[in-house]
């Protein structure tokens, strides 16, 4: 097999295959299974396998980011990389006051040598350094470089930490500031995606980098960023997570399509070994919800033929039922639950009554009612912040500088900021995401001057369904970081230890 990939359009892989079995292994090693396929029309009614393959048939060619998946499967096939890279070879960057640790250099060493790839580090790990350094080595050869990001705030941050360490002024493109360097820039990527049908500044800077720097890689699974991403004419590309799905995933194909694959790897455990990391010790709190769900299928039942709803068949009556139940048992058992959110209050206004305090919820009406708890139950002053607060910059300043203990954050505060001031974490909203979970505790993993240790209180809640299930997977992902845990029982006062129990959910995948 012959594969070709032209400077001109770095993002795609052409391939000839030498015969018919050559193809088959091609189309193998890029085909993978669509998660809630079976839910389809089409699979249910036999027209689709419920599978994906990443190859555009009409013009023999494949996402470039895949190439390494194809060269595993077909050892044999040759390969002409057209794509222009600096034949220099590597150095280490000298950044502003900052020293490189070994594993850091190893980053860098890395990311450079293979050119378009992923790097998996865990929070706190050091990304911007990383990030900061291979701008310098790019800017330092005569390359434009550009970096992706999905949040204002991170936007912000990256250009001040840029600014800070290379010393020099940083591009910012975004739907309220068009500020283009001719060296680096820092560009929201739902700004870039609204400008492709059209011929801009903003694109053009897109267009012309040869090295694209995508933040919280992670994102680029999605079909928006996607469609930005092939888009790109960018030789060197580097993509930062910490949390990458497998590579034999629908989701892991979707982010390395137009990056590469992971080529270089730290975990929380390595960084928690090495002081680098706070020790975070996880007190999973035992929630029992008396809930009937006999009854409440009944009652959704009695809703649908209220309003009229036809069932076309027995499956399609327990699909449309039950994708009402598990949003009800959420709002009710887990948003609007104050005895739930008041054990964590109980506990940081006495057990952790000296320590600052993240609590971390998912819909806003439970930030407010925890804030109202906190206030009217214990007189803790808090403030909450969430994607609309006008007093998030005010609020998160207060919090870093010790004006202020509690901070109660939607999903606002997953990605991208870190401080060490914070001690206790609460998480409020459940659920299962590995990624979301693993970020939002990373937001206190920040090494700690005093006793470098952060406690998170988290629930198991036993209903023997949904919540159960999610309680069970957030365990499994605990054990598997590494992270000190251990069950708990609150008695009315305090958190007492208790055996870990056996679910029926023991086997579920962590997601």
């Amino acid at each position: 097999m012959k594969i070709l990939i032209k400077n001109e359009i770095p993002s795609w892989a052409y391939f000839l295959a030498d015969n018919e079995y050559e193809q088959k292994e091609l189309v193998d090693a890029l085909t993978v299974s669509v998660p809630g396929a079976r839910y389809t029309f089409a699979y249910k009614s036999g027209r689709w396998s419920g599978k994906k393959a990443f190859i555009d048939y009409k013009k023999m060619r494949f996402p470039a980011g895949l190439l390494p998946i194809v060269k595993q499967a077909i050892p044999s096939a040759v390969v002409a990389d057209q794509r222009e890279y600096c034949g220099d070879r590597f150095r280490t960057p000298l950044l502003e006051g900052i020293i490189f640790r070994p594993d850091q250099k190893d980053a860098l060493l890395y990311a450079y040598q293979n050119r378009c790839c992923l790097i998996h580090a865990a929070t706190n790990y050091g990304k911007g350094v990383i990030i900061s350094g291979l701008v310098r080595m790019m800017i330092d050869r005569g390359y434009r470089v550009l970096i992706t990001v999905h949040r204002i705030e991170l936007l912000r941050q990256t250009i001040e930490v840029l600014e800070k360490r290379l010393g020099m002024h940083i591009g910012s493109i975004s739907s309220d500031v068009m500020d283009i360097s001719n060296k680096c820039n820092v560009a929201m990527y739902m700004t870039l995606l609204n400008k492709l049908e059209y011929e801009d500044a903003a694109l053009a800077c897109f267009l012309e980098s040869t090295a694209l720097i995508i933040d919280e890689a992670h994102k680029a699974s999605s079909e928006t960023y996607s469609s930005l991403l092939q888009r790109s004419r960018a030789t060197y590309r580097w993509g930062f997570s910490g949390t990458i799905p497998k590579i034999n995933s629908y989701k892991g194909m979707l982010v390395r399509q137009w990056i590469g694959d992971t080529v270089f790897k730290v975990t929380n455990e390595e960084l928690i070994a090495k002081g680098i990391s706070a020790v975070p010790h996880v007190h999973m709190i035992e929630y029992k919800h008396a809930i009937d769900y006999v009854f409440m299928v009944s009652q959704i039942e009695k809703d649908f033929v209220a309003q009229g709803t036809k069932f076309a068949t027995i499956r399609d009556r327990k699909e449309k039922i039950y994708r009402q139940v598990y949003p009800e048992v959420m709002q009710t058992h887990i948003v609007r639950n104050e005895k739930r959110m008041f054990i964590v209050a109980y506990l940081i206004a006495h057990a952790y009554k000296e320590k600052a305090a993240l609590a971390i919820v998912d819909i806003l009406e439970q930030g407010t009612l925890f804030i109202k708890i906190l206030k009217e139950k214990f007189g803790i002053d808090a403030e909450f912040i969430s994607g609309t607060s006008s007093n998030r910059e005010a609020a998160l300043a207060k919090f870093k500088s010790g004006q202020l203990r509690m901070l109660v954050s939607s999903s606002i505060l997953d990605e991208g900021v870190d401080t060490d001031k914070i001690r206790v974490m609460a998480l409020l909203g459940g659920k299962k995401s590995k990624r979301q979970l693993l970020q939002r505790i990373g937001r206190g993993l920040r090494k700690k001057e005093i006793d470098n240790r952060i406690d998170i209180l988290d629930f198991f809640d036993y209903d023997g369904k949904y919540l159960e299930r999610h309680s069970t997977i957030r365990r499994k992902i605990y054990k598997k970081e590494k992270f000190d845990i251990e069950m708990v029982r609150f008695t009315g006062s305090e958190l007492v230890k208790v055996e870990e129990k056996a679910t029926s959910f023991e086997e579920v995948e962590e997601e």
